[in-house]
C-alpha cells in the first residue's frame, strides 16, 4: 500500500511542477494493514467451515479499510467476511439474495465447527 501511495504522491508532485503549483502532502494511516497466518486458529476454523459448505478459500490482498483492520491492530484477531457486493459504495450498490444466504450459511458453519475448540482468551497478535 505504501508503494502505491508513493506513486500517487509522485504524480501530484509532477503535476505541481508542470503547472507551477506547490504541493504539500501529509499522510495519515487510518486503516492499518493486517495479515492472519494460515496456522492461526481463527484461519483454520474459517477454512474448516468454508470446506464444510463447499466454498473454496484463498488469501487475498485488499486495500480497503474495515473494522477488521482496527480490531487486528488492537490485537483481536479478526477475519473479514464479505458477501459479494456489486458496485460497493456507489448509489447503485446491490447484493444478490443468494450471496446473503451463502454468508449466513458460512456463519452457521463457523458456529457449528467451533464447538469444542478452545480459543485463547488473551488479545495478542
Amino acid at each position: 500500500m505504501l508503494s502505491d501511495l508513493e506513486e500517487i504522491k509522485q504524480c501530484f508532485y509532477e503535476a505541481g511542477n508542470q503547472y507551477g503549483a506547490s504541493v504539500n502532502i501529509q499522510v495519515h494511516v487510518t486503516y492499518p494493514g493486517f495479515q492472519i497466518a494460515e496456522q492461526h486458529a481463527a484461519f483454520r476454523l474459517f477454512q474448516k467451515a468454508a470446506h464444510k459448505i463447499g466454498l473454496a478459500t484463498q488469501q487475498i490482498e485488499e486495500k480497503g479499510g474495515s473494522d477488521a483492520n482496527i480490531l487486528n491492530e488492537a490485537g483481536i484477531t479478526t477475519i473479514l467476511l464479505a458477501a459479494g457486493y456489486e458496485a460497493p459504495h456507489r448509489p447503485d450498490e446491490r447484493i444478490k439474495a443468494a450471496e446473503l444466504e451463502q454468508l449466513a450459511e458460512l456463519i452457521f458453519a463457523l458456529v457449528t465447527c467451533s464447538r469444542g475448540i478452545s480459543i485463547p482468551a488473551s488479545f495478542q497478535k
